[in-house]
This record gives C-alpha cells, sequence and structure tokens, in this order.
C-alpha cells in the first residue's frame, strides 16, 4: 500500500505540473515585439522525475532582433539580438524540488555577450549569471544561494549575440534532479560556417607546409 499511494502522489505531481503547461503569466510569450509576433506559444515545460521526487518548470522564453527590446535597457544598446527566458517552478508536492541552476546550451561561434536579468520586478534575481565554457559552451544563471521555490519565479534571464536563433538544449536543475529541452540559442548564420571552414582548410595547409619546410 505504501508503494502504490506513493505511486500515486507521484503520478498528481506529474499531472499537475504539465496540465499548467498551457499557463503563461510573464510577458515574454505574448509580447508583440519579439520574433514571431504575439501569442507565438513560448512556452517549454520541463519534467524531471525521479522515484518519487520530481523537478518541474515553465519556461518562458522570447527574442528580439537588434532594437526591438522593450522590456527594460538593452544589454547590447540595440546592436544585437536579445535572447530572454523566464523560469516558472511548477512542481507540486512535498516531493517536488526548488530550482537552483538554469542553463542554456551555446553553439561554438555563438558570440554570447551581455550575460544577466531585468530587475526584482519580473521576479527573482540569480545570484550570478556567467558564461561557462572557453569559449562559451553555456549560459548559466545560478540560484544556489535562494533557489527558486514551487510556485515562484525567476526574473527575466537575458544575454545577447549577433547571430539569429536556432536551438540548443537548456537546463533547469535542483536537489539533485535536473531536466533538458530545446530553447532559442543562437546559431552562426551558413555564411559564418563557410568562414570557419575556409579558415580551418587554411589552418591545415599552412601546417602541412610547414611540415616539409
Amino acid at each position: 500500500m505504501r508503494i502504490a499511494t506513493r505511486l500515486t502522489a507521484v503520478a498528481t505531481a506529474v499531472f499537475l505540473a504539465w496540465s499548467a503547461v498551457n499557463v503563461s503569466a510573464g510577458p515574454l510569450p505574448a509580447d508583440p515585439n519579439a520574433i514571431g509576433g504575439a501569442d507565438a506559444g513560448r512556452v517549454q515545460p520541463f519534467l524531471g522525475v525521479v522515484g518519487a521526487f520530481s523537478i518541474a518548470a515553465n519556461v518562458e522564453y522570447a527574442v528580439f532582433a537588434p532594437g526591438q527590446f522593450d522590456l527594460g535597457p538593452d544589454p547590447s544598446g540595440g546592436t544585437q539580438y536579445v535572447y530572454a527566458y523566464q523560469v516558472y517552478n511548477t512542481g507540486v508536492g512535498a516531493n517536488a524540488r526548488q530550482i537552483s541552476i538554469i542553463t542554456e546550451g551555446l553553439s561554438k561561434a555563438a558570440d554570447p555577450a551581455n550575460p544577466g536579468s531585468l530587475g526584482a520586478g519580473f521576479g527573482a534575481v540569480p545570484g550570478s549569471s556567467t558564461f561557462a565554457g572557453a569559449p562559451p559552451t553555456s549560459t548559466r544563471w545560478d540560484y544556489t544561494g535562494a533557489p527558486l521555490a514551487l510556485g515562484t519565479n525567476s526574473t527575466i534571464l537575458l544575454f545577447t549575440s549577433p547571430h539569429p536563433p536556432g536551438l540548443q538544449p537548456g537546463s533547469i536543475q535542483g536537489g539533485g534532479l535536473s531536466d533538458t529541452k530545446l530553447l532559442p540559442s543562437p546559431i552562426p548564420e551558413p555564411a559564418s560556417f563557410i568562414l570557419l571552414a575556409f579558415g580551418a582548410a587554411a589552418l591545415l595547409v599552412v601546417r602541412r607546409r610547414m611540415r616539409w619546410v
């Protein structure tokens, strides 16, 4: 009976978390200035379950073309794309975890800049906003000192890039649990990849010539 009760509790928590997928409380999903216009369905549900424990969130997002960011000061001064995310802890029940780390993956040539967030008026401000790796492989917003409790949300989390959006894995983490889903992230245009390919080919030719000198 104890196992059955525990499974029922987990199933109920999972159902309640997923039933909240279409609830958008922040400005990002309906911002008409973002790429795609208003009401573009910019909500990605996250859910990680291990045994009786779970971590769940709705991550709302929007990407703004250069000069179109309208929710606060543009960290790039209007010269780059602004990538914006807001995380809502939708976990339910005693075994649902708080969220301590939020990350968004970056391609090798994403050229990211200005990691940060808007003010507390939009939600909880992270303890730090940084890029991880060299070159950066992800943007990281750290709530370890004050995790996002159940039913609370982050402020709007930001970074910028000169490149338009594609998709890269983003994650939420906390209490030993995590989940990963695809979210918008800068992807260099094909021309950038061509230049990189030519650069790599040129470097290979130079190395081969040096071997014969």
